[in-house]
């Protein structure tokens, strides 16, 4: 039984709006610097509500994607589905504190000062779309999320020896594309407040340059965060930006970024040509492969990653994993692996990838 994927592509063409926004309302020079600072710090409040709200099912869908199929019936997947529940009750019911109280404070103070700021971009259209999606009452954030629970919850009522890992590998789909929107969210949040290691777009407006600060926002998040390697479908994500400054592994190894990228073009090819994977798989497959590229460049610092990361991709590349085992092999990436200093660790790596 699989789980349906509507959550995940609506919470990416969101996030596809916010960026949209974001690059709108910073190259828009008829939008002064104070109130830019106003609507940036505004799209960085509803990054914060949007990931807070789906952070929650994220770790309900990793829950179920970790459930043992010989678990059936039994306890566990009671407590599993009272947990699943709870979590329905949390995002109906959030006192003044919480999710439902911020989408209405949010929607106040667009209605009160920041629609005037920006009635006058392109955007604009966007923007009231976010806001039909966010508004507590009227929009469709919250049944995205109750849509999500009861389907979750149903398909484990219903689950019998047979059929429940089937639902198990569809909820670990699931888990995985909603990380990666996850962190879209998130990458947008460090670009605004300059926690990627570059100059936020916050700090930049303390400068009158406003065709640097489009630039870097288009570069960083249009390119690095929405379509580096193109995108297959609708909501497609598959790789976050790094920031500009060559990792510590690269260095290491003395291997620029360029000539890292270049040994994985095969197999994000390889992926967009298999023709025995629908749209959603190859999606899912962009990602793992986007996420192999971004941990290798770090393996020195995080080799468990690349471990983790390669492990997921032997099983959800299909024909497309010859393809990175032969990236895996070549110079660059044998120069980036041989930076790690955990023996075991580095042995495994070499075994997942071994032609």
């Amino acid at each position: 039984m699989a789980i349906n994927n509507y959550v995940n592509i609506q919470l990416n063409e969101l996030i596809d709006n916010l960026t949209e926004m974001t690059t709108d309302v910073v190259g828009n020079e008829r939008v002064e610097l104070p109130d830019l600072r106003s609507v940036l710090r505004f799209i960085n409040n509803i990054v914060q509500v949007v990931g807070d709200t789906f952070e929650d099912v994220y770790m309900v869908l990793l829950d179920v994607s970790l459930i043992d199929p010989k678990n059936v019936g039994s306890y566990r997947i009671n407590d599993l589905r009272v947990s699943i529940r709870g979590l329905l009750a949390r995002s109906r019911y959030r006192d003044a504190e919480e999710i439902c109280s911020r989408l209405h404070h949010l929607s106040e103070k667009y209605d009160e000062t920041i629609h005037y700021i920006i009635d006058d971009t392109s955007s604009r259209q966007r923007w009231r779309q976010v806001f039909h999606v966010l508004d507590a009452h009227e929009g469709s954030i919250i049944n995205m999320v109750s849509g999500t629970v009861h389907e979750l919850d149903s398909s484990l009522e219903n689950a019998t020896e047979l059929d429940l890992p089937a639902v198990i590998e569809s909820a670990e789909r699931r888990a995985q594309e909603m990380r990666m929107a996850l962190i879209r969210l998130q990458n947008l949040r460090n670009v605004i407040l300059g926690l990627s290691g570059n100059q936020g777009l916050m700090e930049l407006t303390s400068r009158i340059d406003r065709d640097k600060m489009a630039s870097l926002t288009i570069e960083e998040l249009r390119m690095g965060n929405v379509n580096k390697f193109g995108n297959v479908g609708s909501g497609a994500v598959v790789s976050v930006a790094q920031g500009k400054g060559i990792s510590q592994t690269l260095q290491q190894a003395g291997v620029n970024q360029d000539e890292l990228k270049h040994a994985f073009d095969d197999v994000f090819t390889a992926i967009r040509a298999d023709q025995s994977l629908d749209n959603d798989d190859k999606e899912v497959a962009l990602e793992i492969a986007g996420e192999v590229l971004n941990a290798t460049e770090k393996a020195s610092e995080d080799p468990s990653a690349l471990k983790r990361s390669l492990t997921k991709a032997r099983k959800l590349l299909g024909g497309a994993w010859s393809k990175m085992v032969e990236a895996m092999n070549s110079a660059a990436v044998q120069k980036t692996i041989g930076t790690i200093t955990e023996a075991s660790v580095q042995a495994s790596i070499k075994s997942i990838i071994s032609p």
